[in-house]
């Protein structure tokens, strides 16, 4: 963590200096990596009522307060994750701005916002009230079915599976038609 953090400053301070070039790659990467601090932080507060020590020598308490960190860090995460590709593809836009990869990385950028924006609303809209989510008390039909969990999950992973191979493979296509020799490419 602190490697890089060491890293996305010195980033953001070659990019102040000599000439202002901060740009939305720096700008959502500064703002990714705060929020990537909280989610460890909840991860090792949930050490404390113990994560990883099998369920059966937990409290009540105990589970209703890890499974409110296990949410809060979900939430944590995917948004750590959406800002992380939209710098991306952002960093990607500053060396390739021709036509057709402008108009495919924006359509990235706008798909993944509004792809996390409706994975966030659909989480805390998934039970009634949220803290059903955690609290195990709250009884009654307040949570959608658990098949509908399982299609949004298996949709969100091939989403999320798509979008790191599109983006690992950019670079690739367009490195290619560089004018140098093999070795400099």
């Amino acid at each position: 963590m602190c490697v890089s953090g060491i890293f996305i400053l010195l980033r953001l301070y070659v990019h102040i200096r000599p000439a202002w070039r901060i740009w939305w790659d720096d700008a959502l990467v500064a703002i990714a990596f705060p929020i990537i601090i909280g989610l460890c932080v909840v991860q090792v507060l949930s050490y404390q009522y113990g994560s990883g020590t099998p369920i059966l020598f937990l409290t009540k308490e105990q589970i209703m307060i890890l499974r409110m960190y296990l949410v809060i860090s979900t939430w944590l995460w995917f948004w750590t994750v959406a800002l992380t590709r939209m710098s991306i593809a952002f960093m990607i836009l500053r060396v390739k701005k021709t036509g057709p990869w402008r108009i495919g990385l924006y359509a990235v950028i706008i798909f993944q916002l509004l792809f996390v924006l409706g994975i966030f609303l659909w989480d805390v809209s998934y039970c009634r009230p949220v803290q059903t989510l955690w609290d195990a008390s709250i009884t009654g039909d307040v949570c959608m079915g658990y098949k509908k969990v399982f299609r949004k999950s298996l949709v969100y992973s091939t989403i999320h599976i798509l979008i790191d191979i599109g983006l690992s493979l950019v670079p690739i296509i367009f490195i290619r038609t560089i004018n140098r020799s093999l070795l400099e490419r």
